[in-house]
């Protein structure tokens, strides 16, 4: 490599440091500007981080009253399957209702037109409002294990005895629980960029994202105890159409179980999570089209 080729690579090295250094310093505004926008819609705050622990507390007393009376039916196990679903509610709400209004709003507003005359590229924007959102989903998922634990921790089975404890809510599987709601989460949002970049209109928007949340709500656990609908067969079989699934079978199974079965089916679910991951993140970038 001769001199003037070191030169130009100096060259477009620094051309491209002070392009990154300019985008760091304006994500700090923008990224006032989009934390402002969520908490704005308060619609989405109750319905994320309010419903899902009114519909926790209704569900698990209503549902350990239904274990109490039903011989060998753990009401433990009912709790936790719903403490689990109710994260789950809350990953998906994040992931599907945040993002994606806020894609078409921003779009369909001068914002994005600013955003468009300046060196701040629409990549960037995308990535502080996912980084935002991930910080969001983490603490959602912690809010919701607390109330969880603050709700049913002293409750008593009215089997054994024993109280709940704690580890309804928070015990050794809690962290690698984590790479499951995450991953949800990753899912989610892919999805949700693709719906924002296909639908032109917030009521297109609201009601692809309507059909596909209530539909994975249902089939997860959120409004029926996953261990009771894992007793009808044809909702199994309804389960393999949802996305979520993938990422979410692994997480369940440790979740209720404390232990994780490593075979094919294990990495099916991985691997199909990771190219859905992948082909609606492609998908999303290749249909939205900024400069319309």
């Amino acid at each position: 490599m001769n001199n003037t080729e070191i030169k130009k690579e100096r060259v477009v090295g620094k051309r491209l440091g002070k392009q990154l250094h300019l985008q760091l310093q304006k994500s700090g505004p923008l990224a006032i500007i989009v934390v402002k926008y969520y908490l704005k819609n308060i619609e989405n705050v109750f319905f994320t981080l309010l419903f899902p622990v009114i519909l926790l507390f209704l569900e698990g007393f209503a549902y350990k009253a239904l274990a109490a009376a039903t011989p060998g039916m753990s009401e433990r196990e009912i709790i936790a399957s719903l403490v689990n679903a109710m994260v789950i509610m809350e990953v998906l709400g994040i992931g599907l209702s945040f993002l994606p209004p806020a894609i078409i709003d921003f779009k369909n507003s001068v914002l994005i037109k600013r955003i468009g005359a300046t060196d701040l590229r629409p990549g960037f924007y995308i990535l502080v409002n996912i980084l935002i959102t991930f910080v969001m989903v983490i603490i959602a998922i912690f809010w919701t294990l607390l109330l969880a634990g603050l709700m049913f921790a002293w409750v008593k089975d009215s089997k054994t005895g024993e109280q709940f404890g704690w580890s309804i809510a928070f015990n050794n599987n809690t962290p690698l629980m984590m790479v499951f709601y995450l991953l949800t989460f990753f899912i989610a949002t892919t999805i949700g960029l693709t719906f924002a970049a296909i639908f032109k209109t917030m009521p297109g928007l609201q009601a692809s994202v309507t059909i596909l949340s209530n539909l994975s709500s249902f089939l997860l656990g959120i409004f029926i105890p996953i261990i009771l609908l894992d007793q009808i067969e044809v909702l199994k079989i309804l389960r393999w159409l949802i996305p979520f699934k993938y990422s979410m079978t692994p997480g369940i199974e440790l979740w209720l179980t404390g232990k994780i079965t490593i075979n094919w089916e294990f990495y099916v679910n991985i691997f199909v999570s990771l190219g859905l991951i992948g082909v609606f993140g492609t998908l999303a970038g290749v249909l939205t089209k900024w400069q319309q």
